[in-house]
C-alpha cells in the first residue's frame, strides 16, 4: 500500500534545519510559527508541500472557552480567524485542530459546550477554505471508546476526519492503535507520530513497519504518517527519517 510521507516543523530554527530536497510529500506547521520572520520565505520555497498547520498552540485555550464568558469567546474567535487567513493566505489547506475528548466522550455537558465551541471554529475555517481534522491521542483513554468518538464526531455535523497523534514509544501505544484501527478503519489512515528525538527516541524502518500494519486506507487518497521528532530536531535527523519512508 502506497503511502505519503510528511514532517511537522514545531519551531523557527528546523524551518532552515529541513533538507533543501526533501522527500517529504508534504509539511505541518506548528500554529506557534505564526509570528516568524522566517515562515513567509519558507512558504514560498516550499510552495505545494505545506499542506497544514495544528492548533497545539491552540487547545488549552479551546478546552478552556467550556465554562467561559462571551468576553474570552470573542478574543479567542478573533485570534483563531486571524490565523485562518494568514496560513490560509500561504496556501495551506488543512487545520488539526485538538479537543479534549477524554472529557467529550465521558462528560454531557462538556460535550455539548464543547460541539458549539467547535461549530463556531468550522465556521470561520470554512470561510477559509480549510478542512478540519480533529487530533486524537494514542495512547489515550478515549481512543478505548470509538463508539462515544463516533457518536461526538457525528454529533458536530460537520465533514471532518480524525488525524492520530500516535506517542510510539509510550506503553502500549502500539497495542491502543492496533485496537483502534480495526474499531475504526476508516479513521485510521491520518497519522502523526510523536517523539521527543531529544531524549533519544527515534523511528526505525521496523518500528515503522509495525506502525504500518495498522493503518488502513480510509478514502480514495493514499494514508499519511507525519513524523513529529520535536523541536530540537536538526537536519541530520530529518535526513535520516527520509530513509525510512517506504
Amino acid at each position: 500500500m502506497k503511502l505519503r510521507y510528511g514532517f511537522s516543523i514545531g519551531s523557527a530554527a528546523q524551518l532552515s534545519e529541513l533538507p533543501a530536497a526533501s522527500k517529504a510529500d508534504f509539511l505541518e506547521l506548528s500554529s506557534a510559527l505564526f509570528d516568524s520572520v522566517e515562515l513567509p520565505p519558507f512558504a514560498s520555497r516550499r510552495q505545494g508541500k505545506i499542506q497544514r498547520f495544528n492548533g497545539r498552540y491552540e487547545a488549552k485555550t479551546l478546552n478552556s472557552l467550556v465554562g467561559a464568558g462571551h468576553g474570552v469567546f470573542m478574543d479567542f474567535y478573533r485570534e483563531f480567524s486571524r490565523r485562518c487567513a494568514f496560513f490560509s493566505s500561504l496556501g495551506i489547506r488543512e487545520v488539526a485542530l485538538k479537543p479534549d475528548w477524554e472529557s467529550a466522550v465521558s462528560d454531557t455537558e462538556y460535550a455539548g459546550e464543547l460541539r458549539k465551541i467547535l461549530q463556531c471554529c468550522f465556521g470561520i475555517t470554512a470561510k477559509y477554505n480549510l478542512s478540519v481534522l480533529l487530533e486524537l491521542r494514542i495512547p489515550g483513554n478515549a481512543a478505548n471508546f470509538p463508539d462515544k468518538l463516533l457518536k461526538f464526531r457525528n454529533s458536530l455535523m460537520y465533514p471532518l476526519h480524525l488525524l492520530i497523534d500516535l506517542h510510539p514509544h509510550e506503553p502500549g501505544a502500539l497495542d491502543n492503535f492496533a485496537a483502534f484501527s480495526a474499531a475504526m478503519p476508516f479513521e485510521s489512515d491520518r497519522l502523526r507520530l510523536s517523539f521527543d528525538a531529544g531524549n533519544g527516541n527515534y523511528v526505525s524502518g521496523k518500528l515503522l513497519e509495525v506502525i504500518r500494519k495498522s493503518v488502513r486506507k480510509g478514502g480514495a487518497n493514499p494514508p499519511e504518517i507525519c513524523f513529529s521528532p520535536g523541536e530540537s530536531a536538526g537536519k541530520e535527523l530529518f535526513t535520516d527519517l527520509e530513509q525510512v519512508m517506504i
